[in-house]
């Protein structure tokens, strides 16, 4: 968080770094402690300008809950408002009270800092006490396995609901606890194979929602993940294929594929993707005879 310079009263006013808030001090808290990813928090939340609550649902705001003393874990919240808040609490002190302006609306929905001024949520947030989780660092390797087979779960769970942004941030922190178990030394075999499931199954669900949002670059990313622990996953190769073909790169694709087929010939998706390419390159090489004929 950087400070904007401004004051009010003696305490700054702080923006975030991504644009998203900025934090008013309106009570200093104590001490040295402040919350980290999987901190177990005590807030009280109230919204300034009281008329918009009405329209905030509980999933808007993940474990928060507004006008109420709520324990909170930091990073268990799966929409915009309730990561903002996590921001918000990661900055504070135990026992700090704060004037939050953000940018965003009661349909939980970005508003552009002009523009949306009178839309933006406002909230008073007291952070009553924090009892701080370790950090990624202090966690026993099988400690780091279960904390990223939860966030691959419940990744899985509201990529389900169609929460694809927030189902992708899931399958990312997964990774990031997978990709912290360094040397395999101290590992047991099974858990050697338990992460690098795991790590392939994450890096599969980030390829599948980077195509639907039309990533390509970011899914033959991660499905070369995936290939490098399991060079004949199936699924791997096929979204590999899809990205290859939507960026043009034909001959690519259909390397894949023919792989994918070879390993499981039945496979009608990885069929269709194969006549889809083949026609694909039959028009393009039409198109660049035409190009040279005349």
């Amino acid at each position: 968080m950087t400070s904007t310079g401004m004051t009010i009263g003696s305490l700054e006013t702080f923006e975030s770094d991504d644009k998203l808030f900025s934090k008013h001090i309106l009570k200093e808290g104590h001490g040295d402690l402040t919350a980290n990813e999987g901190s177990v928090c005590l807030v009280h939340i109230i919204m300034v300008g009281d008329e918009e609550a009405s329209l905030l649902a509980d999933k808007d705001l993940g474990s928060y809950r507004l006008k109420e003393e709520v324990e909170i874990v930091v990073g268990e919240g799966d929409s915009l408002l309730s990561e903002l808040f996590d921001k918000v609490v990661i900055t504070m002190k135990e026992g700090e009270n704060a004037y939050i302006k953000t940018r965003v609306d009661a349909n939980c929905n970005k508003v552009d800092e002009i523009t949306g001024q009178k839309l933006a949520l406002k909230f008073n947030i007291q952070l009553k006490s924090v009892s701080r989780a370790a950090d990624i660092t202090d966690l026993e390797p099988d400690e780091k396995l279960d904390r990223a087979e939860q966030h691959k779960e419940k990744g899985t769970a509201i990529y389900q609901m169609n929460n694809i942004e927030f189902g992708l941030r899931r399958f990312r922190k997964a990774i990031q606890y997978l990709e912290s178990i360094q040397s395999p030394s101290g590992l047991s075999s099974s858990m050697i194979a338990r992460r690098d499931t795991l790590s392939c199954h994450c890096n599969l669900n980030l390829a599948a929602g980077y195509l639907k949002q039309e990533k390509y670059e970011k899914v033959i990313e991660h499905c070369n993940a995936a290939l490098r622990l399991e060079p004949k996953n199936v699924k791997g190769l096929f979204r590999r294929g899809q990205a290859y073909a939507k960026m043009h790169k034909y001959d690519e694709a259909k390397s894949d594929i023919l792989l994918a087929r070879e390993l499981d010939g039945e496979n009608k998706a990885v069929i269709s993707l194969l006549k889809t390419i083949d026609t694909s390159i039959k028009k393009e090489r039409e198109m660049y005879q035409k190009m040279f004929s005349h």
